[in-house]
């Protein structure tokens, strides 16, 4: 815009007057609204796999029979997936094992492990949904970590069992606290007593070095319910120490009917554990030896019927297909940890406190995981 001739000759006489013969600014335009954010595809979720074939000998039958009964076996097919709702808060694994389907009737059915929604918040962690009761160390040991390729007789009875519940946990230095409440009824069944079990656990690593590490584990198990209902009290202990290329390994479990005795019944608790030792050569063969023990009365053994009074010892072999430090790292109530390929050989002897023997078993199997 052009300044008027007068306007011009004011603005040289009167100081300060130039400034009001300048043009005004035009008005700013309004900006523009940012675009509405669109909410991004979620993570991709990670698909994993577990089978485990082979063949064995069982004692049980063999106690029973003169003859040998061999027998082929498909002990784990199991689908897993995992992914995240929500980055670093919220995520979810299910776990179907086809192996148990087949021991259904008429193989209807797909057993559901594990089927858990996670939330976190820093240390602390939320699980809904179905998971392992968090009772045995060896029971909660996903696929790398498994020494033999049979878990312990006590950890079969007692220490690995799924069902639906709620666990809350939190991650202290060195410490993880967790407590959570099931209903006992088995996977993926509602609950039929009004009963439900309450387990506290503790577990950590007192040490934790470049060649040493101890870890410590307790649980403490509940069933609190209606009055007439008996309940149990479980408990369990655990160690796990590695030096080197060495890792020994035990635990004590037990069970009773609180309840029951409290009224005067007969009844003596189931007890049980094992000690094992491994050595690994050059990250390709691991020996390891296991011994346990197992008092369950009420339960007949596979050594003598009536008998209730069981030990058994173990020796095997694990060649590495894939190296994975041949031993792989704690998983306890964690994901199974995956990526792994091994070939199993087991003979495990039962023998009760005469040392009467029953015949030994044999048991060869093939694992991968991915």
């Amino acid at each position: 815009m052009e300044t008027r001739p007068f306007l011009a000759l004011l603005a040289g006489l009167v100081p300060g007057l130039a400034l009001a013969t300048e043009p005004f600014p035009a008005p700013a335009s309004a900006a523009a609204p940012a675009p509405a954010a669109t909410p991004g595809p979620l993570p991709t979720p990670s698909v994993h796999g577990q089978l485990q074939a082979g063949f064995n000998s069982h004692p049980e039958a063999q106690a029973l029979a003169d003859d040998a009964h061999v027998s082929f076996g498909l002990q784990r097919a199991q689908i897993a997936l995992e992914g995240e709702l929500v980055p670093e808060r919220m995520g979810y694994a299910v776990t179907v094992d086809f192996a148990e389907s087949a021991g259904l009737p008429g193989g209807a059915g797909v057993p559901v492990r594990d089927a858990v929604l996670e939330f976190r918040n820093e240390g602390m962690r939320v699980r809904l949904g179905q998971f392992r009761t968090p009772l045995s160390r060896e029971g909660g040991d996903g696929p790398a970590d498994v020494f033999l390729p049979e878990r312990s007789t006590i950890v079969k009875s007692m220490g690995r069992a799924y069902d639906p519940g709620v666990e809350i946990s939190q991650e202290f230095p060195g410490v993880r606290v967790s407590l959570s409440a099931q209903n006992g009824s088995g996977p993926n069944q509602a609950d039929r007593d009004g009963s439900k079990d309450l387990a506290l656990r503790v577990d950590g690593d007192i040490l934790d070095a470049d060649a040493l590490r101890l870890a410590l584990g307790a649980t403490i198990l509940r069933t609190l319910g209606p009055k007439d209902d008996p309940g149990r009290l479980a408990w369990a202990a655990d160690v796990r120490f590695e030096a080197g290329a060495a890792t020994v390994q035990g635990e004590l479990l037990g069970q009773q009917w609180v309840q029951a005795k409290k009224d005067g019944g007969e009844v003596d608790p189931q007890k049980g554990g094992y000690l094992l030792f491994g050595y690994t050569l050059g990250a390709l063969a691991q020996p390891v030896v296991r011994l346990g023990f197992f008092d369950a009365p009420g339960i007949p053994t596979s050594v003598e019927a009536g008998n209730t009074d069981e030990y058994d010892w173990t020796v095997g072999v694990n060649f590495f297909v894939i190296d994975q430090g041949a031993k792989g790292a704690d998983r306890y109530s964690d994901h199974p940890e995956w990526s792994t390929a091994k070939l199993q050989a087991a003979w495990q002897q039962f023998y009760d406190k005469k040392f009467d023997t029953s015949a030994g078993s044999l048991i060869v199997s093939a694992l991968g995981a991915f």
